[in-house]
């Protein structure tokens, strides 16, 4: 079975914004997706009924909160990306992985990274001089963006890089809003 995914949502407008940037800057063979802040990144797909269950309840019970999307960094010499910011992110983050853990799904290193640094990935394998100059561009262009988190999507990652969204997950008031 194919990986499973978990990232984070943020309100329409936030999105639309960082699509834009991803869309300009990422090299338009590979980029199969709109921006997006990867919570988890290769979950067993073997596990889908138990991590969907987990991410229901987690939604069930939090309410939407504010993040910040704030300064550019490299990634590693061939890409570029923003830090994303908040202290209930950390807290959201912390409270899968131990979930996880308790359940013993089988964990990635880069999924097992209690400290992890969420990001929004604007450039990724591109030549060195180009992710500099992106580097540049946008230090000297972006300003730093309150946004909202309004929940969680479950992906299934396919064959030739594409992603299959499988459940999107809101959180507490923000099911209660579309009702």
């Amino acid at each position: 079975m194919q990986p499973l995914i978990i990232t984070l949502r943020l309100d329409a407008a936030t999105e639309a914004i960082l699509t834009a940037l991803r869309t300009r800057y990422f090299p338009r063979q590979l980029n199969h997706l709109s921006s997006h802040i990867t919570f988890f990144h290769a979950l067993p797909g073997t596990s889908q009924h138990l991590i969907s269950h987990q991410l229901q309840h987690v939604t069930s019970t939090m309410t939407a909160f504010t993040v910040q999307v704030s300064s550019p960094f490299a990634m590693g010499r061939k890409g570029v990306a923003l830090n994303v910011v908040s202290s209930d992110l950390s807290s959201l983050h912390k409270q899968l992985l131990d979930a996880w853990k308790t359940e013993k799904i089988e964990l990635t290193s880069q999924d097992d990274n209690a400290k992890k640094r969420a990001h929004v990935t604007v450039q990724n394998k591109v030549g060195e001089e180009v992710a500099r100059k992106t580097l540049g561009e946008m230090k000297a262009q972006w300003e730093p963006k309150m946004a909202t988190a309004e929940g969680l999507r479950l992906w299934r990652y396919e064959q030739g890089g594409e992603w299959t969204l499988l459940e999107d997950f809101l959180f507490q008031d923000r099911n209660l809003a579309r009702q």
